[in-house]
């Protein structure tokens, strides 16, 4: 059954099959014959126009059945053949209209699709066209807009190059082939003080002679470095200038640099640059006058740890001030106990004379007495118009403009001002911090030196007690031996007395008697002095010493005693032994210690010989060194490590303060004490002193 899609289709489909029935009704009322495949034909005409090929098929097979229906089913009307030949002429009729129609269909379908296609393909096409136009069009605006954006930026460009180059810092010289200036930017005029147009257009040689090379601080050979490039322009040059100021331009360094000019317009030419490095100079002035205060402070803190004189500390430092900040009067006030004088410790620049002389009022209104007050540095810029205080006449009389004043601090009170001066206007804030750590360097110094007077003082005080005790221990033995002369001189004196009074005068036998009073009197005065040299009090100084002189100075004050323990006494003494630096009295104390410690210990023996053998010699070190060497019991390892220490001792009376004070004046001296077992028996303690002059 064939099935229909829409409304349309059905109602012809009706129409089809009803006009077929009519056909078929009329067929059956009037034989139709051959003429009834006509309206069958109209019936395939109508089908043809329904949408689906099958139903023109099916009113094909239709027709033809209704056309044989009627012929079986109509009366005759005629010859059996010609009915058939008419139905058979109806049905060709029918099916050749049937295929013409489906071949039609086909064809308009064919047609259709066609249409269909090529209505696809124009407007897939047109779609195409349409898109490539769009991205035509898009990238035409694109391309007018980079080329629209090309011309602004081009024009930006050339502006910004005109612009960088007129208003670079770098000043630009263009020379053509002549070496005459084509174009300046403004940096060069604002260098050289000299207008563009009086630039541009000039021979640049000519111009180097007459006006450049004037600016300059060494303008000969500028002008030579500079002219040799027009000479041979074939090479890169570079070097740095120092521009000097005048009322048009300002002083600068700058680099030169400059090159040939290979192509273009200005081929065979040169440019030359100007490169400001006023800047750099000043940063690398800035790090070598750090880096040489560094080392300034360094040298100050050396020798503020050295030691040694305070007054040499203060010179020195004072010195190197003024090498360091180019200064020609510098000045240590020192604050007196009364904190109201300062004493001129130590200058330079000013008089000599007047050193540790002259002497400034702590007042207020001096710039000393305001910088104490303030408790912090002052800087003067111009003497001549400060308001705060009054200068110093001391500064006035040489003229000094400018300065800075700076505490030395102290542990207790203020040591003292520091100051440096200059004659021409200046700033120092620059210097402040540099004058503050050397400030600080010399109060660390000066304590250092203050503690080291206190620790010699207390030193000095042990030593003379050490000696003290000595002394009590060479009483006996002194005693005895000034007896013997003081005998001899009651003898002889008795003896001149009887002569007298006999009558019986013999000026021969009178004169050898009083020769022998006289040398009995000189050798008890020996022994005297002798001691008393051990026992005075003396104020540490050093000198140029002959140990050589000690040791007999020594031998003789415990000779006595020796004696008395049954010790013999040797000198191995070296011929031409170099003097050493230090104090005679505490040298000649260490050796004498050694010298009665080694007797004390031979006294405790019983058997074997006792010697005491004092030696001296150089050594390569630059030293002397001394010997002591006994033949008693010796130490024990116990001993031997704790020898030098304070209140150690293996005596039952001793203090235990002698060798540690001959270790404390043998260090002081800058030298090395130290004891050794010998190998048969007994001990020897050695110990060296240092040549060099001026050695602590």
């Amino acid at each position: 059954m064939l099935k229909v899609q829409d409304h349309s289709s059905a109602w012809l489909l009706s129409l089809c099959s009803l006009l077929a029935a009519i056909i078929l009704l009329i067929d059956l009322l009037i034989p139709l014959g051959v003429a009834g495949g006509v309206p069958y034909i109209a019936v395939i005409l109508l089908a043809s126009r329904l949408p689906k090929r099958d139903y023109l098929w099916g009113f094909a097979i239709l027709c033809t059945a209704l056309t044989l229906l009627g012929a079986f089913l109509s009366p005759p009307g005629g010859e059996l053949w010609q009915v058939a030949t008419n139905r058979f002429l109806a049905l060709t009729a029918i099916w050749i209209s049937a295929v013409l129609l489906l071949q039609r269909q086909r064809d308009e379908v064919a047609l259709v699709h066609a249409h269909d296609e090529l209505e696809g393909r124009v407007q897939k096409r047109t779609a195409e066209l349409t898109t490539a136009n769009h991205q035509l069009q898009q990238e035409i605006a694109e391309r007018q807009q980079i080329e629209q954006a090309l011309q602004e930026s081009e024009a930006r460009y050339r502006s910004l190059s005109d612009d960088i180059l007129d208003t670079s810092r770098v000043g630009v010289f263009i020379l053509d082939a002549e070496f005459r200036v084509v174009w300046v930017n403004q940096a060069i005029a604002d260098y050289f003080g000299l207008p563009r147009k009086t630039l541009q257009g000039a021979n640049k040689r000519q111009l180097i002679q007459e006006q450049l090379k004037d600016c300059f601080e060494q303008p000969e050979d500028f002008a030579k470095t500079v002219l040799a490039t027009y000479t041979d322009n074939s090479y890169i040059e570079q070097f740095e200038c120092h521009l000097l100021p005048n009322g048009e331009r300002q002083e600068r360094w700058l680099e030169h640099w400059s090159q040939p000019i290979g192509s273009g317009l200005y081929a065979g030419g040169r440019i030359e640059h100007y490169y400001d490095i006023t800047e750099r100079k000043r940063v690398e002035f800035e790090l070598r006058t750090r880096a040489r205060q560094q080392t300034a402070v360094a040298e100050v803190g050396r020798r503020a740890l050295r030691g040694g004189n305070l007054d040499t500390l203060l010179d020195e430092t004072l010195a190197l001030l003024a090498r360091i900040l180019d200064v020609a009067y510098g000045q240590v006030l020192e604050l007196l106990p009364d904190r109201k004088t300062f004493l001129l410790r130590a200058s330079v620049g000013f008089k000599r004379s007047i050193q540790r002389q002259a002497t400034v009022n702590v007042e207020p209104d001096t710039l000393a007495g305001y910088t104490l007050l303030s408790l912090e540095p002052v800087i003067v810029e111009n003497l001549s118009t400060e308001h705060r205080f009054r200068p110093e006449s001391l500064l006035l009389e040489h003229g000094l403009a400018s300065g800075v004043s700076l505490i030395i601090p102290g542990r207790e009170r203020p040591f003292g001002i520091l100051g440096v001066y200059t004659p021409q206007p200046r700033n120092f804030s620059h210097e402040l911090c540099f004058l503050q750590t050397v400030a600080t360097l010399l109060a660390t110094g000066i304590e250092r030196q203050r503690a080291e007077e206190q620790t010699q003082l207390q030193q000095a005080e042990l030593a003379h007690i050490a000696r003290l005790g000595l002394a009590s221990e060479l009483t006996a033995g002194l005693a005895h031996e000034l007896n013997q002369p003081l005998t001899a001189i009651t003898t002889n004196a008795h003896t001149c007395l009887q002569l007298l009074h006999s009558g019986m005068v013999n000026m021969e036998k009178f004169e050898e008697i009083l020769e022998e009073v006289t040398r009995q009197s000189e050798r008890a005065g020996e022994i005297v002095h002798h001691l008393r040299a051990l026992v005075r009090k003396t104020e540490y100084r050093k000198t140029a010493v002959n140990l050589n002189d000690l040791v007999h100075e020594v031998a003789r004050l415990a000779n006595i005693e020796a004696r008395q323990q049954g010790v013999q006494l040797r000198l191995e003494l070296f011929a031409s032994l170099p003097p050493v630096w230090g104090d005679n009295i505490q040298l000649q104390q260490v050796i004498l210690n050694l010298v009665c410690n080694s007797i004390e210990a031979m006294g405790e023996t019983s058997d074997g010989k006792r010697e005491l053998t004092i030696q001296t010699s150089p050594v390569d070190c630059g030293a002397v060194e001394v010997t002591v060497s006994d033949t008693g019991p010796g130490l024990s390892p116990e001993a031997m490590k704790q020898l030098f220490q304070p209140f150690f001792t293996t005596k039952p009376t001793g203090m235990g303060l002698g060798l540690s004070l001959s270790k404390s004046i043998v260090e002081a001296h800058g030298g090395e004490i130290w004891a050794t077992p010998n190998p048969s028996r007994g001990a020897t303690f050695h110990f060296t002193i240092s040549t060099k002059i001026g050695n602590r």
